[in-house]
């Protein structure tokens, strides 16, 4: 069996790894460690839908952010989100998301907020 977790200590600073299945902590590469120290780790905050009947913008209020946020899109036709067809746009302050439909199509898409807790 395999050790997968280091919880300790290396030049003073705490430091937990994990890596990943049938590898070694102690002698894995840096590209076989599934989680670091310094991994950013993301906490769900906030989700909803918002329906469109063609092209256009709807904007979704944020608060508590300090750094921006990771964002998820999905659509109900199930084509992924892309500059030409349907994006999310995060403003300077992180107070404000604008979902963005640029097909003129009817659909919905749902959004997914994390927020950074590292």
């Amino acid at each position: 069996m395999t050790d997968r977790i280091f919880l300790g200590y290396a030049g003073g600073n705490p430091i937990f790894r994990l890596a990943r299945p049938g590898k070694d902590i102690s002698s894995s590469d840096i590209a076989d460690i599934v989680l670091r120290e310094d991994s950013l780790t993301f906490r769900p905050s906030l989700s909803g839908t918002k329906i469109f009947s063609g092209n256009g913008s709807q904007s979704v209020t944020l608060s508590g952010f300090t750094a921006p946020p990771y964002v998820m899109l999905k659509s109900n036709d199930s084509f992924p989100p892309h500059f030409f067809d349907y994006y999310a746009k995060l403003n300077d302050a992180f107070t404000s998301l604008s979902i963005v439909n640029v097909r003129n199509i009817a659909r919905t898409i749902t959004y997914y907020v994390f927020q950074n807790t590292m």
